[in-house]
């Protein structure tokens, strides 16, 4: 399961890492995120930071994972 955050300003969605407020809001998001659980993607090499992921052992890649996940 994937989900990535807009962040909005004045209106706006801003995405740019080079936008000091926009990063403040990408650093909360992740730890937000990984305080419930999630994988953030600012943690990774390759950084994305407006993803997150649940990362659940022998779920990922079945057909019913939607079920699995919303049943818990």
């Amino acid at each position: 399961m994937q989900e990535t955050a807009p962040l909005l300003k004045n209106g706006k969605i801003v995405i740019t890492e080079k936008d000091p407020w926009a990063m403040r809001g990408y650093k909360l998001y992740g730890k937000v995120a990984k305080s419930a659980g999630l994988v953030w993607g600012g943690d990774w090499r390759m950084m994305d930071l407006g993803h997150v992921e649940l990362r659940k052992k022998g779920v990922l890649g079945r057909p019913e994972m939607a079920e699995i996940l919303t049943s818990q």
